[in-house]
């Protein structure tokens, strides 16, 4: 249903307060402007009327944001719509937003200030026929029927996912639900070598609480042999029990009654966090509480898969296709993949990006509805058949889903190799992406250990290593490691782990958000010699004691002062020349960005004792403007320095110098000095 603010618009009845039109072709309306509701309680009473669009904008606000909107004038209270030609072609897209200035002022999130609907004609919504993904099609009534519908289908159609049906191999501890779906649940431990190898074993995915009712310990491992009564376990492990016996799946691992928690003797939990891949890749499915904060909501929720399901209208868009003939189009939120999974509480957890990748299949209980995923196939119970790709989908195609060596395979197929040596596959240029784009999510996800930072992506790191067949360099891959230095922080929420987990060069000594940096080592201006490593274990893919990198380069000094008329941003100076121009007051130099890895007031102590230097690393000059990245570097004694910062130089004639090898480098501290070449020899930790 939509409101009659929103069904004028789109359906023509509304003339736009502007337009725009195409360069090309004057003639082409691009984007239409409207006026939309003036005022909260408009919106609101369109939300009480049940209006898709202004619903979802609406649910977007605290209860306290919209009770401080309401105290204003309703006519500070501005909404605006635009209908827009999609990047998909015979798309249309549709969005209502509140002023710019409303939601600054009441603390309302950029991203959700607006809400944006797809139209895309029914009959693209699906390119190939998919009726036969679950048994109707269709939305099932009975939730355990839709769960049993994608597991026939899957396990009896999809061969990467079905590939050894049963475990074939099992945890050192799983929980004993008994073997009949009929017997009573009486939770007890068993070693997984003495399980039958034609059994299966589900997997439980799940947000930490402080609530959290029962650990193994030393302390608790003998009461957990005993068998733990149904009734004392945390609801979401109940929920996790009983659906995997009605599944006939009799064994369940949970990492908080199946791995040793204690704090005072990590062994345990080290050996078996080395084999979460292990763990994960075979089991039979991981349940996934997604729409949990905490284990004492349990599972399942009652479902609205109805209110999230697209809806379908004739309308005619004449406006950009000057054509009065309808077409049957469906319109879908933009955000629904977003907000029924990806940002749920569960998925903000960085363990949890490992469980779901690895899994064979993960089966999601959502807050609105059941989702499903596996290798072949993203659904939910608004859309049973395989969630509309337009939904989903980066433009680059590295969808985050469980991993298999098929997928990745079909993935690979538009994969670009010129750039790269002869002889790399497609699916090796797929697969050292798609890890870039793992690492950008992990990135923003949550560990309530920092230490866990390594150890928690060591599972993926060893499925994606005999894809990429390369040597792993701490979040990193040895062939492309020139070029993956050069990753930058995103965004003012960062900070450096105050106890050593990873070298300064790593992304992964930083707790924030991170932009990773693509192969192919192009452009670049340095060389990796060496690099050294000392684990914590003999897990190559887990935590590190400590380690170095031995680089080439051509090194300079540096200084870096707040700008004084823009103290977001620095003014650089190498070799004592200025590399940033001289700005008008309020303006901003974007020819020149600095990064810091993490903020510090200043760095007067630094130029004091002549300890900033920066090392020219990579030129670009496609597609962007001729520009050199550097990394701003800080010496800490004899030839070792540790990693400050990445920056941009957008290149000049008077910025040349850049490149250029001086007078004063042979003085510059380093390992080693090559007075023919200029370079620099150093160690980076």
């Amino acid at each position: 249903m939509l409101c009659s603010c929103c069904e004028d618009i789109i359906h023509g009845k509304t003339r736009p307060l502007s337009v725009d039109l195409d360069l090309e072709r004057t003639d082409n309306v691009t984007f239409a402007y409207f006026d939309h509701h003036a005022s909260l309680i408009q919106l609101e009473q369109a939300f009480s009327e049940g209006c898709l669009v202004c619903s979802t904008l609406l649910e977007q606000i605290t209860d306290d944001q919209r009770d401080e909107n309401n105290r204003r004038d309703p006519r500070e209270i501005r909404l605006s719509a635009n209908l827009g030609k999609g990047s998909t072609p015979n798309t249309i897209n549709f969005e209502v937003s509140f002023d710019p200035d409303i939601f600054i002022e009441s603390g309302i999130d950029e991203m959700l200030s607006s809400s944006i609907m797809l139209f895309q004609p029914v009959i693209e919504l699906y390119p190939h026929s998919r009726k036969d993904l679950t048994t109707e099609g269709a939305m099932l009534d009975d939730p355990e029927n839709q769960i049993l519908a994608w597991l026939k289908f899957c396990s009896n159609n999809h061969q990467g996912c079905s590939r050894g049906n049963s475990a074939e191999w099992f945890p050192t501890r799983l929980l004993d639900l008994g073997d009949t779906p009929a017997s009573p649940i009486n939770v007890r431990p068993v070693d997984g070598r003495v399980v039958e190898a034609d059994e299966k074993y589900n997997t439980l995915s799940h947000r930490w609480w402080r609530a959290d009712y029962f650990q193994l310990t030393k302390a608790t491992s003998g009461e957990l042999k005993d068998g733990i009564p149904f009734s004392v376990i945390p609801p979401v492990y109940r929920d996790a029990m009983t659906i995997s016996k009605r599944l006939s799946i009799r064994y369940l691992w949970i990492d908080s009654l199946c791995i040793f928690q204690d704090v005072d003797d990590r062994s345990d939990w080290n050996r078996e966090a080395g084999m979460m891949n292990m763990v994960y890749e075979h089991a039979y499915c991981n349940l996934a509480a997604t729409g949990s904060e905490r284990s004492s909501e349990g599972l399942v929720f009652d479902r609205k898969p109805e209110i999230v399901c697209h809806q379908e209208f004739d309308l005619t868009f004449e406006l950009f296709s000057k054509s009065s003939e309808a077409r049957r189009y469906a319109m879908l939120d933009k955000y629904y993949w977003e907000k029924e999974l990806i940002w749920r509480p569960l998925n903000r957890r960085g363990w949890v990006l490992q469980e779901r990748l690895l899994a064979r299949r993960v089966l999601h209980f959502g807050r609105n509805q059941l989702i499903w995923e596996c290798p072949e196939l993203t659904a939910t119970e608004s859309y049973p058949r395989g969630v509309p790709s337009l939904l989903f989908e980066f433009d680059d195609g590295l969808n985050l889903k469980p991993l298999s060596l098929e997928t990745l395979e079909m993935g690979s197929q538009h994969s670009d190799t010129a750039k790269y040596p002869y002889g790399v596959t497609k699916l090796e240029v797929y697969s050292r992406n798609l890890w870039l784009r793992i690492v950008e999510t992990y990135s923003n996800c949550q560990l309530t250990n920092g230490d866990d930072k390594l150890i928690a992506i060591a599972g993926i790191a060893k499925r994606m290593r005999t894809y990429i067949k390369d040597d792993y360099v701490v979040g990193m891959w040895r062939q492309y490691l020139a070029s993956e230095l050069l990753w930058v922080v995103r965004d003012h929420r960062r900070t450096r782990a105050k106890q050593y987990r990873a070298p300064s060069f790593s992304w992964a000594s930083i707790d924030g958000p991170i932009l990773p940096s693509y192969p192919p080592n192009q452009g670049m201006l340095f060389t990796v010699e060496d690099v050294h490593l000392d684990y914590q274990t003999n897990d190559d893919t887990g935590p590190v004691k400590s380690g170095h990198i031995i680089l080439t380069g051509v090194l300079k000094e540096l200084r870096l002062r707040r700008n004084p008329d823009a103290q977001a941003s620095w003014i650089q100076e190498v070799n004592g020349r200025n590399v940033t121009k001289q700005l008008a007051a309020g303006e901003a130099d974007e020819s020149l960005e600095v990064y810091l890895d993490v903020d510090q007031p200043d760095f007067k102590a630094e130029i004091e004792q002549t300890s900033l230097y920066c090392m020219p690393a990579r030129r670009m000059k496609s597609p962007s403007p001729d520009c050199v990245q550097c990394l701003l570097l800080k010496h800490l004694d004899s030839g070792i320095f540790s990693r400050l910062s990445l920056s941009t130089i957008s290149m000049s004639d008077d910025r040349a110098f850049i490149l250029e090898h001086h007078v004063n480098a042979p003085s510059i501290p380093c390992k080693s000095y090559n007075d023919q070449t200029g370079d620099h020899t150093f160690h980076l930790i």
